[in-house]
């Protein structure tokens, strides 16, 4: 994650689904405690999240979970994935 910068190109993939989005990184990477989701300062941790260990290490920059900005260009519901018979994909993949 750490090594994504603005520009790069993402891809989004959803275990035992296939590929969900593409997307261009718009910010370089922050600990997620310090990610701002807009230009007035609003933090992501101060949002209802889904995931329930983001905040787990959030001090700790060798454990914590890191983010960048995102601009999707595509998204698709699971049900519609793609997959790549013979591409490998990791748990964070990037196109560039």
């Amino acid at each position: 994650m750490k090594k994504l910068k603005p520009g790069d190109r993402i891809l989004a993939y959803l275990k035992g689904h296939g590929y969900v989005g593409s997307g261009e990184v718009t910010s370089s990477a922050v600990m997620v405690k310090d990610f701002e989701i807009d230009n007035e300062g609003s933090l992501l941790l101060d949002q209802p999240l889904k995931q329930p260990n983001i905040e787990q290490n959030k001090e700790d920059a060798e454990l914590a979970d890191w983010t960048v900005g995102v601009k999707w260009l595509k998204a698709m519901p699971k049900e519609a994935a793609v997959t790549m018979p013979g591409y490998s994909q990791t748990q964070m993949s990037s196109v560039n």
